[in-house]
């Protein structure tokens, strides 16, 4: 059958479906809220440059009127100078701020920006008036000018920076707005994909639910059908999913129950028929039984005539067995001493290869040992052409060491020089003078440090003395080990010779003794072999005389069971008859279902 898409798929289609579309309103939110963020963050990032700027030229301005009204009163030239200085410092200022307001991608703050720019330039017009009254003496007619013209331009540039102000304040408040009914409509967008999951969820589920109850309907009038007997019950178009597939299982189910009846009516007609054959039978074999009865007696005579026979064989063996067991142990005593003496010899030879391995291992192991005191004396001595080329490197770098300190001395005359020209030139080479002072410092640093790095060199190079000579020592030691260890080796490999050839002689030995254990261990195996098959026979005429003993018994037996058999057929006669009528109610009984 085909198989379709599950309850518990169509169930988990409908939950990913969901899930899905969770997932896309989230992600929808999520694009939504990032957007809103970004959008709000600019208006909220520019409103608040736009407020530092314009409260910085409010600053600015009160600054420079705070300024003019210093030079009315200033006391010497200088500090006018000074002043009309600072006027400038903070003019390019306020020029700096309106061009930072021009620069706002809101045409309002640009508008803003052109206008003030045009009342500044009225207002600079009338400062310049006022300083160049200040600059002729005449105070009274620049104070007139200050509280009069010039005043009036500076309260125009106020009236336009206080509106500014304030729509930079409208402004953060439409964000706050407009964020709050962004937020709602968001609100509302998840409220309704919540309803929208439900819905759909509860439309699933009403529909999955309709859809089981009708399929289990028609499943609960088979199983009616099925308990009154009616065994050709088949669930159609059940689908293709659990219930379908339990469907066919029931199908399946009537099907098998349907040939077992089928079965056990065609097996109750066979044991009927059988029922009358063996009532037939059972006479064939009473007559049979009292034809066995007279075998049994002429096969117990027999019997007796044989146990005779063996008895007298009997005696035979156990006479042979007797004379086996004499002989064996006589053998058995000259292997054990052949034995023990080949023993000795084995253990002996066994030592002797064991000293001879033992001998070839130190022998190698001397010969190693050898080898690498051969091959140490040659990196002692590449170690002590390295130490000399690590002192000469050590040297090269105390040459260096040497020439900074000389560049480093240079360089704090220099700083000298330096030092000396700036007090010469007075208050313009202040700058100078901070740079000579830094290179004088740099000079001592640089000294500090060569003189460190010289004295570190020096204990390293007294190191790479005292580690060359212990070198040079350890190289003597090495080859006067060398030579002790080739002493070892060659008696070591005269040892070897000598153990040998002990060793070939006891494996001579050893094989002569191994072929005379040999030739008595087959002469025992023989005799053991004849003492084995005296015993078997003796065994054998053993069982014989009990078979024959058991056939006189099971004759007797047999007698009495052809009796019992007599008795069995009788009793086979009713036990058929029996069967013939529970037959006979097996087919009533299976009649009462409907097969076809």
């Amino acid at each position: 059958m085909k198989r379709g898409l599950s309850l518990i798929t169509k169930m988990s289609l409908a939950t990913v479906f969901t899930v899905g579309l969770f997932l896309a309103v989230g992600l929808v939110t999520t694009f939504s809220l990032n957007e809103l963020k970004s959008q709000v963050h600019q208006l909220t990032a520019q409103t608040l440059s736009a407020l530092r700027t314009v409260e910085q030229i409010r600053s600015d301005l009160r600054n420079q009127r705070t300024l003019l009204y210093q030079a009315l009163t200033a006391e010497s030239t200088s500090e006018a100078r000074q002043i009309q200085g600072e006027l400038s410092d903070n003019s390019n200022a306020v020029q700096t701020q309106l061009k930072a307001l021009s620069s706002y991608t809101d045409l309002k703050y640009q508008r803003t920006a052109q206008s003030l720019t045009v009342s500044l330039e009225a207002l600079a017009q009338e400062d310049a008036k006022v300083l160049a009254l200040v600059s002729k003496k005449e105070t009274h007619l620049a104070k007139l000018a200050l509280s009069g013209a010039d005043e009036q331009a500076y309260q125009a540039v106020r009236s336009e920076l206080l509106p500014l102000i304030d729509r930079a304040s409208q402004d953060l408040a439409a964000a706050d707005v407009s964020l709050g009914h962004s937020m709602d409509h968001i609100s509302q967008l998840i409220l309704g994909a919540i309803a929208l999951a439900f819905l759909f969820g509860l439309v699933s589920t009403v529909l999955l639910s309709a859809s089981l109850r009708r399929r289990f309907k028609g499943f609960l009038s088979k199983f009616a059908q099925g308990a009154q007997g009616d065994l050709t019950i088949q669930v159609t178009n059940a689908g293709h999913d659990e219930i379908g597939l339990l469907a066919k299982n029931l199908n399946d189910l009537m099907t098998i129950l349907r040939q077992l009846i089928l079965a056990v009516q065609a097996g109750a007609e066979k044991s009927r028929r059988q029922g009358g054959e063996l009532s037939s039978h059972a006479t064939e074999l009473s007559a049979t039984a009292v034809q066995m009865g007279a075998t049994m007696n002429n096969i117990s005579n027999r019997i007796q005539n044989l146990r005779d026979t063996i008895d007298s064989a009997f005696t035979s063996v156990n006479d042979i067995t007797q004379l086996v067991e004499q002989t064996v142990p006589q053998i058995e005593r000259q292997s054990s001493a052949i034995g023990d003496a080949s023993s000795a010899v084995e253990e002996m030879a066994a030592s002797l290869a064991s000293l001879d391995e033992t001998t070839k291992l130190k022998r190698k192991l001397s010969d190693d040992l050898a080898e690498a005191a051969r091959q140490g004396e040659e990196d002692m001595a590449e170690t002590l052409t390295s130490i000399d080329a690590i002192a000469q490197s050590a040297e090269v770098i105390s040459e260096f060491t040497r020439i900074i300190n000389e560049v480093a001395s240079q360089t704090g005359l220099l700083a000298m020089n330096a030092a000396i020209e700036a007090a010469h030139a007075g208050e313009a080479g202040k700058g100078f003078a901070v740079v000579a002072d830094e290179i004088r410092k740099l000079s001592e640093a640089t000294g500090a440090n060569a003189k460190s790095i010289s004295t570190s060199l020096n204990d390293i190079l007294k190191r790479i003395q005292q580690t060359k000579e212990i070198s040079q020592t350890t190289g003597s030691t090495i080859e006067k080990m060398l030579s002790g260890i080739e002493d070892i080796s060659q008696a070591m490999a005269q040892m070897e010779g000598s153990i040998a050839e002990t060793a070939q002689g006891g494996r001579l030995l050893s094989d002569t003794l191994t072929n005379l254990v040999e030739t008595t261990r087959l002469i025992k195996q023989d005799a053991q072999q004849m003492g084995t098959k005296a015993e078997r026979t003796r065994e054998a005429m053993e069982i014989v005389v009990q078979m024959a003993e058991a056939n006189a018994s099971a004759v007797a037996e047999n007698s009495a069971g052809i009796s019992e058999v007599a008795n069995s057929v009788s009793e086979l006669a009713r036990i058929a008859q029996e069967n013939a009528e529970f037959t006979a109610e097996m087919e009533s009984e299976a009649a009462k279902f409907k097969t076809s």
